[in-house]
């Protein structure tokens, strides 16, 4: 039974409207003889509930600064905001959907992060993934929806990149398919030539010219692309999430995004 993951982004999920056409999409590829795990960002969430409360927030290295009191409310805006409503939206469409943080059952494990000297907070990189709560969810044919949280060592929350937590997830199922739902078509090796789009990247070839390119956005996608392949996932796609359409192309085996292997 093939297994696939997921990981959709904060920004494809700002509107009903984009929430409706990626679940719209995957309702019309799902099939229950396979495996399937999502794994949910939620920047626009938590920029949303910060503001609210008054909270400064900032990105260094790519990475939101998360002070002790705002890591409560990451956490609301994760799992109480995205996750209830990915899996509401799930039910309704007849998946059995199950939602969860990477602190469940001591799931996900981290450690702090820093950036230079910059002190990020409540930040987190993933150290540790026991996947046997997974499993036995899998195996009972649930479709878990995880929130990217982690338990750090001393037993408090840790903020952790969507794009990290999930590779880390995928790495520890080694999932047949991880693919990384964003807002542009895949990579470019020149972001601002759209004939420059990036179809098949080997890591093995294209690990050189990716270093040289690689910014922004991009880089925590490409280094959970690389995270996931060497720790034997399948293969990896960056993928359109906000375009109709582009989950069935992918598995109608149409080129659709940027493809990424080892080999």
């Amino acid at each position: 039974m093939s297994l696939t993951c997921i990981k959709i982004g904060g920004n494809a999920l700002k509107t009903e409207d984009h929430l409706h056409r990626f679940l719209d999409d995957w309702q019309s590829v799902f099939d229950r003889e396979q495996q399937w795990v999502l794994i949910h960002g939620g920047g626009p969430a938590i920029a949303g509930i910060l503001d609210r409360y008054g909270i400064a927030h900032e990105f260094i290295g790519g990475h939101r600064k998360t002070s002790s009191e705002a890591i409560r409310l990451v956490e609301m805006a994760l799992k109480g905001d995205v996750n209830g409503r990915l899996v509401r939206q799930l039910l309704q469409r007849g998946i059995k959907a199950l939602g969860l943080s990477g602190m469940d059952a001591g799931m996900a494990r981290s450690q702090k992060r820093r950036y230079g000297n910059e002190d990020l907070g409540q930040v987190g990189d993933i150290s540790a993934v026991d996947a046997g709560l997974l499993r036995q969810l899998l195996s009972g044919g649930y479709v878990p929806v995880l929130a990217p949280l982690a338990l750090a060592e001393d037993f408090s929350a840790h903020n952790v990149n969507a794009d990290m937590f999930a590779a880390h997830v995928a790495a520890s199922l080694k999932a047949d398919r991880f693919l990384l739902m964003t807002d542009v078509e895949g990579f470019f090796w020149d972001r601002d030539d759209p004939a420059t789009l990036a179809r098949h990247i080997r890591l093995n070839r294209d690990g050189e010219r990716l270093a040289r390119t690689v910014t922004g956005g991009m880089l925590p996608k490409m280094e959970a692309a690389s995270i996931a392949v060497e720790q034997g996932v399948g293969e990896v796609f960056i993928l359109n999430g906000a375009r109709a359409g582009v989950l069935p192309e992918l598995f109608a085996g149409k080129a659709a995004g940027t493809k990424i292997t080892g080999v």
